[in-house]
C-alpha cells in the first residue's frame, strides 16, 4: 500500500519554486502514479529508462519500490515546505 500523506497537499503548488531534482521526481515518478501505475511499476519503468534524476541508483538492484517511495517523499516534502513559506 502506498504510503499515505500526513496531511492534504497544498492547492498552490509553487512550481517555479522547486527544485530541478524535485521537478523531476514529479515528471518521472508523480505523473505516472497519477496515471494508475503502482509504485512496482513505476520502479520498473524507470529502471529500464534510467532517468535524468541525480542519485538514481546504478547497481545490480536497480531502482527499487522503496526508492521512488523515498523519491516521492522528498518531493513532497519540498513542495509543502515552499507551499507553507
Amino acid at each position: 500500500m502506498p504510503p499515505q500523506p500526513t496531511s492534504p497537499p497544498p492547492t498552490n503548488i509553487p512550481w517555479g519554486s522547486l527544485s530541478p531534482r524535485s521537478l523531476a521526481i514529479v515528471r518521472e515518478v508523480g505523473l505516472r502514479l497519477t496515471a494508475g501505475y503502482s509504485f512496482t511499476e513505476v520502479a520498473a519503468i524507470l529502471d529500464h529508462e534510467r532517468p535524468e534524476i541525480p542519485d538514481a541508483p546504478i547497481s545490480a538492484r536497480g531502482i527499487t519500490k522503496g526508492w521512488v517511495q523515498t523519491r516521492l517523499r522528498e518531493a513532497r516534502t519540498e513542495i509543502r515546505e515552499i507551499a507553507s513559506s
